[in-house]
């Protein structure tokens, strides 16, 4: 396998970040927002993007380039997000799917029902909620603060059964230290005199100043806190990423 990804409900690109930390290399996006297309171009400039999940499927010119993996972090609790994407999973038919929501409209029976898509489309899936703990230390205005983030995010694997899949049982899914009741992750680096919302990307993972266009502080950029506070956790993608690849072998 090339462990090559494409994203859906791509958004600022926290997710597709931690999947290039493990290795992975990101060939397409999606997403409609503009400001948001803004800080995916800064980043991956030459990538094919496409406007929805919707344009994946449309007629030419769009053409979606193959890929191993199609990685997505739901943009809310609606579980009719969930007709946007079975339409595109029939189509491409990408070995492996990598699909993240929040746990608040999926209980078992939903879960069960989401399997039972994919089994109809002639792929096995199974789901598990993991909860996530981190912390970081820093100053701002010169005051020492102490940030935690607490999360439970839901995930759905699904693979079609045939080589060179191998992956075992998604129980194996408990990153070390990140796991609810684990203590917290120390992140770095420890911040002086930054805006607030550099912290809070750190807090999830990313680089300092990853949404910021303007370059001024404090930062101006029209959208920014919306796109920071959905993003998702980069370090717990980082690590799915890795243990997909050691699942996956090249």
């Amino acid at each position: 396998m090339d462990h090559s990804f494409g994203s859906i409900f791509t958004g600022i690109g926290a997710g597709d970040y931690g999947l290039e930390q493990a290795g992975w290399r990101c060939r397409w996006q999606t997403e409609p927002d503009p400001f948001r297309r803004t800080v995916l171009d800064r980043h991956w400039p030459d990538l094919q993007r496409f406007w929805d999940v919707k344009a994946c499927l449309a007629s030419p010119p769009y053409e979606v380039p193959p890929v191993e993996l199609v990685y997505g972090e739901l943009p809310n609790t609606d579980p009719t997000w969930w007709e946007e994407i079975f339409p595109l999973v029939a189509v491409l038919q990408t070995p492996l799917w990598l699909l993240e929501a929040s746990p608040v409209a999926f209980d078992l029976p939903e879960q069960a029902g989401l399997i039972a898509r994919f089994g109809t489309l002639g792929y096995w899936a199974t789901a598990k909620r993991i909860g996530f703990s981190s912390r970081m230390r820093g100053r701002i205005l010169g005051q020492e603060i102490v940030c935690t983030l607490k999360r439970q995010r839901l995930f759905l694997l699904a693979g079609r059964d045939r080589p060179p899949m191998n992956i075992q049982a998604i129980d194996e899914f408990n990153p070390p230290g990140l796991i609810s009741g684990a203590a917290p992750v120390t992140l770095t680096p420890k911040f002086d005199e930054r805006p607030i919302l550099d912290e809070v990307e750190a807090l999830v993972g990313l680089p300092v100043g990853w949404s910021c266009l303007c370059g001024q502080s404090p930062c101006t950029c029209g959208g920014r806190i919306g796109a920071v506070n959905e993003a998702t956790v980069t370090h717990l993608l980082e690590w799915i990423g890795t243990w997909l690849r050691a699942c996956t072998p090249a």
